[in-house]
């Protein structure tokens, strides 16, 4: 018996349809086996490898603060710039950029940190003038963190201007597993 062109293509589609939703579940089904799996992996190496860190520099209310063994040109308040006193010179315009690892510079030097970049275009734009910048960037910080670090190590300096800047600490932290955030 004679089978029709189109019956053919019907069957053979049929069976190309069934192929492929066998295998999306198989690899559904095996992505999902596996996520427990990664999960304990990351949670066993990764967060105790962060876990060894942040001991070292734990603070009891901002989680970690950092030390002069993480970055250069910690100064004695543990701000990365110059040298500061609470009691600013008089005429002195003071600045503090606080935020995560992206204010604070952590892969960078001192020198390539946009704090500062922004304390050498003052200085460049405006001689006559007496201006601080001082980087209270922390790495790991998201905004309660950021907020809590200007109460405790920040606001006694009196600073004129605060800049903040959170990249991406917030989104990340909030998407974390509860062993990571």
């Amino acid at each position: 018996r004679d089978i029709p062109d189109g019956a053919f293509k019907t069957e053979a589609m049929k069976r190309l349809l069934l192929r492929l939703l066998i295998t999306l579940a198989v690899t559904v089904v095996a992505t999902v086996a596996a996520l427990p799996v990664i999960e304990w992996r990351l949670q066993t190496q990764v967060a105790q490898q962060l876990y060894h860190l942040a001991r070292v520099r734990l603070h009891p209310f901002m989680q970690v603060v950092p030390g002069p063994d993480l970055v250069d040109r910690m100064n004695w308040a543990g701000f990365r710039g110059e040298e500061i006193e609470v009691q600013k010179v008089p005429g002195t315009f003071r600045i503090f950029a606080i935020g995560g690892s992206t204010t604070l510079g952590i892969a960078n030097a001192y020198n390539e940190t946009y704090p500062y970049f922004l304390l050498q275009l003052l200085r460049e734009r405006y001689p006559g003038r007496q201006f601080e910048v001082q980087n209270a960037g922390i790495d790991w910080h998201a905004t309660p963190h950021i907020l809590i670090n200007y109460e405790l190590r920040v606001r006694r300096y009196q600073p004129d201007l605060v800049i903040v800047f959170e990249a991406m600490n917030d989104l990340y932290r909030s998407f974390s597993p509860p062993w990571f955030a």
